[in-house]
């Protein structure tokens, strides 16, 4: 993990009053005065000497400088200056400056002085003893409180990186088991159709839930450091309401709960990202389904109010109490523990809407008459009705189909995916290299890759990818990127150096932020496949 420029030294040590007097006597009278008061005085006999001593101000110590005017000449004084200006972000060094009347005019001399020294106290001799000791330790509690906030900043800031760093690892450990169960899920056999429609239904409905949880658990730490983007386009937020309520139905008619789908008559036009709008009402409808009985009710509504679109997920379910109402939006925030850990959910899903609708221009709100009366969320996004027209003729194309098939079709999501097309007859099948270290995975992709007629060969390591290389010299390779000794980054980047653009070259790994993409372009690879594994785009992708 990338560290701060200004990282912390070690703990804070003894207080030290750092003081620069042009006469040894006056400072040997300061130290002994501040010595008095159990503060540890250092005297230093001109400016440079000082400036060596502060060239570390790294170094989490409480020091404060007690320095008389007299000793600030020019030169020392522009040295002194450019040290402070080294400081790091969390340092505002405290100086005291001893003033006297007995040189020239004090007033004019000090006006220039002071405004780039920073945290300076002035202090004008002759001065009783109490009130040197009493700056000095106002000076030293200020810096202490400056240190007690760096301390507490850098250890939230750590706290941050291992929290980011753990929910990382825990996406990536969980995509290997998943998409073992999805890849099973598509190849599994057994002699009673039915029986193997039931298991391959319920694996692949418990991924997709589990799938799901990894994506809001690894949105949720990209929206803790502002890193979570969205991609604008003119689009209808009914079309986007209409595919989170098909994918949606079955699951409320299972349940035994009617479902109603309320829709603008006109075009709702907004600007904003579809992907992650139908992950809004894909996260409402989920709460809706969870915490609603059987023979309740739940509704979808989609309209224009104003200059606004409006969409709102109502139900019948459990409410929520009024008092918390101003709270769920709360990251890891549940209404209710004992209900909460019965109906399961871990408390991500509202805060990631709200961050989501946030990043769109729009607001969220939720109401509730209280426990068992259901509840209501509201979501309202600025119209954008500059892209209507270009609405109005995608809806046009829609409602007439081609009457074949293209290469490419649109995705539940909205985007646009490759057909899967046959692999030409009467040719030989294409030599695959496969690079997976987990067992159940790799086994998984080499019985799929064998079924659709492709040559495939399998490697469980860097080392053996390396050397099937040279001996098969695959047209196509599938390379996993966390591999036990060779990452396969390497191997990507041995693979285009020795057949350059002969090979097609696939990353597969269980990281899908931009840093692992950008890596996996600079290493060579022609396209970045994240775990779970969509069997059906791999045979896409191939098929091309």
């Amino acid at each position: 993990m990338a560290r701060s420029s200004s990282r912390l030294g070690p703990k804070v040590g003894p207080e030290r009053i750092l003081i620069v007097t042009p006469s040894g006597r006056d400072a040997e009278v300061a130290a002994m005065t501040l010595r008095d008061a159990g503060l540890t005085a250092v005297a230093f006999p001109n400016i440079e000497s000082l400036c060596t001593e502060l060239s570390d101000m790294t170094q989490k110590r409480v020091d404060t400088v007690l320095m008389a005017e007299e000793a600030l000449t020019e030169g020392a004084y522009q040295s002194f200056v450019a040290i402070l200006k080294q400081q790091p972000t969390w340092s505002d060094l405290p100086v005291i400056l001893l003033a006297s009347h007995s040189h020239g005019q004090p007033e004019a001399r000090l006006s220039k002085l002071v405004p780039q020294l920073g945290n300076v106290s002035l202090l004008e001799r002759p001065m009783r003893k109490v009130t040197l000791t009493t700056a000095v330790q106002v000076a030293v509690r200020q810096r202490r409180r400056q240190i007690s906030m760096a301390e507490l900043l850098d250890k939230q800031r750590r706290d941050v990186e291992r929290r980011d760093h753990f929910l990382a690892m825990l996406g990536h450990e969980l995509r290997n088991p998943l998409s073992a169960i999805v890849l099973a899920s598509e190849t599994h056999q057994d002699d009673d159709p039915e029986t193997t429609r039931q298991y391959r239904e319920v694996v692949s409905r418990q991924a997709t839930n589990l799938k799901r949880i990894v994506d809001d658990i690894l949105d949720v730490a990209r929206a803790t450091r502002d890193k979570l983007r969205i991609e604008r386009a003119s689009l209808d937020l009914r079309a986007v309401a209409r595919r989170a309520a098909d994918a949606n139905r079955a699951a409320f008619e299972g349940k035994g709960i009617d479902f109603d789908l309320s829709l603008e008559q006109r075009p709702v036009p907004v600007l904003g990202d579809a992907v992650r709008l139908e992950q809004v009402i894909q996260n409402l409808l989920a709460n809706a389904l969870r915490f609603t009985k059987p023979g309740g009710r739940v509704e979808l509504l989609v309209e224009q109010r104003g200059e606004e679109s409006v969409l709102s997920v109502s139900d019948t379910g459990e409410g929520i109490p009024k008092e918390r109402l101003d709270q769920i939006f709360e990251l890891f925030e549940q209404v209710d523990e004992g209900v909460r850990r019965h109906r399961g959910g871990l408390g991500l899903g509202l805060p990631l809407i709200d961050r989501i609708v946030q990043l769109h221009d729009g607001s969220v709100t939720a109401h509730s008459e209280g426990p068992g009366k259901g509840s209501t969320f509201t979501i309202w996004l600025p119209l954008h009705p500059a892209g209507l027209d270009e609405l109005v003729a995608d809806e046009q194309l829609a409602e007439e189909p081609s009457a074949e098939p293209t290469a490419e079709a649109p995705s539940p999501a909205g985007k646009r995916e490759a057909v899967a097309r046959p692999l030409p007859e009467g040719e030989p099948p294409p030599k695959v290299l496969l690079v997976e270290d987990d067992d159940d995975n790799r086994e998984m992709l080499l019985l799929l890759l064998r079924r659709r007629g492709l040559d495939v060969h399998a490697a469980a390591n860097g080392t053996e990818a390396i050397r099937l290389l040279e001996e098969i010299s695959p047209r196509i390779a599938v390379i996993d990127i966390g591999l036990p000794d060779i990452d396969g980054y390497e191997v990507g980047r041995r693979a285009r150096q020795r057949f350059g653009d002969k090979i097609r070259l696939f990353a597969l790994t269980g990281y899908g932020h931009a840093e692992a993409k950008r890596k996996t372009r600079e290493a060579g690879f022609d396209a970045h496949l994240t775990k779970p594994l969509d069997p059906r785009r791999l045979q896409a992708i191939l098929a091309r």
